[in-house]
C-alpha cells in the first residue's frame, strides 16, 4: 500500500526494496520476540511434550527417519489412525535429540527463534505487499508479543504452528519474487515446495494457497476476462502438485482422513445446525482471545464452551460478529484491501477448524490462532494508523495522534506483560493445570489434572483436588481412576474395588474403536485383581488393557509388571519382548525385558539385553542394577 494513506492501498507492483530502515525493524522486531518469550528457556516438558518427547523412540535415533516418514502421528501410541499425519515435526525433534537428548532448553529455543522468523517474515511480506512501514510494523509487533501465542511458543508441540507458518512464510516469500521468466517459475516450484512441508508439518496448511490466492486478487490493480482469469489461476497448479504428493505420502503411511470417534468428539454427535450454533457462540471466545488476551486455558471442551442444538443469545452475539466482520471485509473490498485481507485470512484459516465442515476432537484451541492472528493484527494496525492520520491539523491532529500512540503503546505493552506471565505457566504441566484451577475453577479436568500429578509425587494433597474434581463432575471417569489408585495404594482395597466396580459397571456397552481411559480402567481392575489373588480373571482384564492401548507404552509395560508379578512369565516375556521389537530404543524395555529372560534360566539373552538397555542410556540405574546381580548370581554357579 502506498506510503501515504494506508486505507487505500491497492499494489501496482513490487517496487519495495530492504532499506535500512527497514532492516532495522525487521531485527528490532525479531528481537523483541526473543525478549517477550525468554524466559521459556527455562521451562521443562509440559502436557503433550511428555509423550511426543520422552515417551518417543522413534526421536531417539536419526535411523529412524524413513520411518517417521511411514509412521502416523499418534499411531505409534495408539496403534490406530488418528487422521493426522505430520512427519516433519518429527523429524526436527530427531534432530534436536541428537543435539540436546532430552535438556528442554534447546527445544524451546527452536521454537522461540521460529516465533522471531515468522514475525519477521509477516513484516517483509506486509511491506512487499506495499504496507507503509507504520502499518506493517505495528502489525508485525502485535503479532511478535500476542499472549495467545504462548502455547504455540511455550509448548514444544506447539511447533507445529510454528512450523507451519514458517513454511508457508517461505512459500509466500518464494512466490512473491519480483523475477520473470525461468526464474519466476522456479521461485513457484520452490513455493511448491515449501508448501508441500507446511503440509507434512500440519494438515491444517491445506487452505494456504486461498489465503495466497487472496492476497494476489487484492493486489491486482487491473480487471481481468474470464480467460485472463484461468491464465492467472495456472500457476497455481504446483499447489495441487504438492496435495496429490502429500496424499500419497499420507496413503503410504497408513493414515486415513479417519471419521470422528464419537467418543472422543463431542461435535459429532450433534447436528449440522447444532455444530453451527455451537461454533457462533465459540467465536466469541475466539475474539475475547485476541482482544484480550486473557484468561487463556489449556482446554477449550464442553465444561467452559457451550455445546448447543439450538441458538443462544451467546451464538447470536458471535453470528452478529461474524457477520459484521464480513460485510466489513466486503465493502472495503475497492477502497480498503487491507481490510478485505484481514477478514478474509482469519476466517479461511478458522474454516478448516471450525467443526461445522467435519467435527474433530477438540472446540477451540488457542494454538488455532497463530496463523489467523495475522488478521487481526492487520485490522487493529490498520485502525490506529487510520486514527494517527485522520486528523491532520491543529489540536485534532495532535490528539487523534496521542491517542492512537497510546493504544498502541498500551496494547504492546500489556500483551508483552500477559505473554512473559503466560510462559511461566508453561513451565510443567503442574503449573498449567494449576494456573487453570485459577482462572477456570468450575472446569473438573484442571483438578483432576492437578490431583493424578500430586498423587504421582506422593502428595497428601492429591485427594483433595481429585475430591474437588468430582464435587464438579461426579460422573467423570479420570477422577474416579485417581482417586481408586489413592485408595490402593493407602491399602483400602475393599474401597477400591468398590470404587472400581463401579466404574465397569458404568461402562457403555458399545464403545466405537479403542478407549485408552476405559484400558485404564481395566489395568487397576487387574492390579486389585492380583492383590486379591484372583489370578484366573486376570488374563482377561490384561487382554483388554492390551487391546485398547496396544502403543501405550507405560501401559504395556505396567501389564508386563503385573504378568511378572503373578508368575506368568511366558505373558510377561511376551509384552516386553514386543515391546522391545516395537520400539527398539527404550532403554528400561530393554531391562524389564532381561529381568524376564533371567528368571526364565536364559541368562545370555538376559545379558545382551541389560547391555543394550546400558548401550542406549548409559548409567540407566535399573540395568546397571540387573546386570549387577546377574553377575553375582553367575559367579555363585562357577564358585557353589
Amino acid at each position: 500500500m502506498p506510503s501515504e494513506d494506508t486505507t487505500k492501498a491497492a499494489v501496482t507492483e513490487r517496487t519495495w526494496r530492504f532499506e535500512p530502515n527497514d532492516r532495522f525493524l525487521f531485527w528490532a522486531i525479531f528481537l523483541l520476540c526473543v525478549a517477550v518469550y525468554g524466559n521459556s528457556l527455562w521451562n521443562g516438558f509440559a502436557y503433550d511434550d511428555d509423550a511426543v518427547i520422552n515417551q518417543n523412540p522413534l526421536i531417539e535415533s536419526l535411523s529412524n527417519l524413513p520411518r517417521i516418514f511411514k509412521t502416523g502421528f499418534w499411531q505409534q501410541w495408539t496403534g490406530q489412525s488418528s487422521g493426522r499425519y505430520r512427519p516433519l515435526f518429527f523429524v526436527s525433534l530427531s534432530f534436536e535429540y541428537a543435539l540436546w537428548g532430552y535438556r528442554p532448553a534447546g527445544y524451546h529455543l527452536t521454537n522461540v527463534l521460529l516465533h522471531a522468523a515468522n514475525a519477521g517474515m509477516f513484516f517483509v511480506l506486509a511491506r512487499r505487499y506495499g504496507l507503509d512501514r507504520m502499518l506493517a510494523g505495528l502489525a508485525a509487533v502485535l503479532f511478535a508479543v500476542h499472549p495467545v501465542h504462548t502455547e504455540a511458543v511455550a509448548n514444544i508441540i506447539g511447533r507445529l504452528e510454528l512450523m507451519g507458518t514458517f513454511f508457508c512464510g517461505l512459500a509466500w516469500l518464494a512466490w512473491t519474487g519480483r523475477v520473470t521468466g525461468r526464474r519466476r517459475m522456479l521461485n513457484q516450484a520452490l513455493a511448491g515446495l515449501a508448501f508441500l512441508g507446511a503440509l507434512l508439518t500440519k494438515e491444517n496448511f491445506v487452505v494456504f494457497p486461498a489465503v495466497l490466492l487472496l492476497a494476489e486478487v487484492l493486489a491486482s490493480p487491473e480487471k481481468s476476462t474470464a480467460v485472463g482469469w484461468m491464465k492467472k489461476l495456472v500457476p497455481y497448479g504446483i499447489f495441487a502438485v504438492s496435495l496429490a504428493v502429500y496424499f500419497g505420502m499420507r496413503r503410504l503411511s497408513g493414515e486415513t482422513l479417519a471419521s470422528p470417534d464419537p467418543n472422543l468428539v463431542p461435535l459429532a454427535q450433534i447436528s449440522l445446525w447444532g455444530r453451527i450454533c455451537t461454533m457462533a457462540s465459540a467465536s466469541v471466545e475466539w475474539f475475547r482471545l485476541m482482544v484480550f488476551g486473557y484468561p487463556l486455558k489449556p482446554i477449550y471442551d464442553g465444561y467452559n464452551v457451550e455445546i448447543l442444538n439450538g441458538p443462544s443469545p451467546r451464538a447470536w452475539f458471535g453470528a452478529i460478529l461474524t457477520v459484521s466482520l464480513v460485510a466489513w471485509g466486503v465493502f472495503s473490498l475497492k477502497a480498503r484491501p487491507v481490510v478485505t485481507f484481514g477478514v478474509g485470512i482469519w476466517y479461511v484459516f478458522l474454516s478448516i477448524v471450525s467443526n461445522i465442515f467435519f467435527p474433530i476432537s477438540v472446540v477451540l484451541a488457542e494454538r488455532w490462532l497463530y496463523f489467523p492472528s495475522v488478521g487481526y493484527c492487520l485490522l487493529v494496525s490498520f485502525g490506529l494508523c487510520w486514527m494517527f492520520r485522520e486528523f491532520r491539523s491543529g489540536a485534532k491532529q495532535f490528539s487523534g495522534q496521542t491517542i492512537a500512540a497510546g493504544i498502541a503503546l498500551s496494547m504492546v505493552v500489556g500483551y508483552s506483560f500477559l505473554t512473559v506471565r503466560r510462559n511461566s505457566d508453561w513451565k510443567s504441566t503442574l503449573a498449567l493445570f494449576l494456573r487453570m484451577t485459577e482462572t477456570d475453577p468450575d472446569h473438573p479436568l484442571a483438578f483432576a489434572e492437578v490431583g493424578s500429578m500430586l498423587f504421582e509425587a506422593s502428595s497428601p494433597n492429591a485427594r483433595l483436588y481429585v475430591e474437588r474434581a468430582l464435587q464438579l463432575n461426579p460422573t467423570a471417569l479420570r477422577p474416579h481412576l485417581i482417586l481408586t489408585r489413592i485408595l490402593l495404594k493407602e491399602g483400602q482395597l475393599a474401597e477400591a474395588r468398590e470404587r472400581t466396580d463401579l466404574m465397569l459397571a458404568s461402562k457403555p456397552k458399545s464403545i466405537v474403536g479403542r478407549s485408552v481411559e476405559w484400558a485404564e480402567v481395566h489395568l487397576l481392575n487387574a492390579e486389585i485383581l492380583l492383590k486379591e489373588k484372583r489370578r484366573d480373571e486376570l488374563k482377561g482384564e490384561l487382554e483388554t488393557v492390551l487391546y485398547n492401548a496396544p502403543g501405550i507404552i507405560p501401559l504395556r509395560s505396567r501389564v508386563g509388571k503385573i504378568q511378572l508379578e503373578a508368575g506368568d512369565l511366558a505373558g510377561a516375556g511376551k509384552t516386553f519382548g514386543d515391546i522391545c521389537r516395537d520400539f527398539p530404543n527404550l532403554p528400561e524395555s530393554h531391562s524389564n525385558y532381561g529381568v524376564v529372560l533371567a528368571q526364565l534360566g536364559r541368562n545370555a539373552e538376559a545379558r545382551r539385553e541389560f547391555e543394550t538397555a546400558l548401550r542406549l542410556k548409559p548409567g540407566l540405574e535399573s540395568g546397571l542394577r540387573n546386570l549387577a546381580e546377574l553377575d553375582r548370581l553367575e559367579g555363585i554357579k562357577k564358585n557353589p
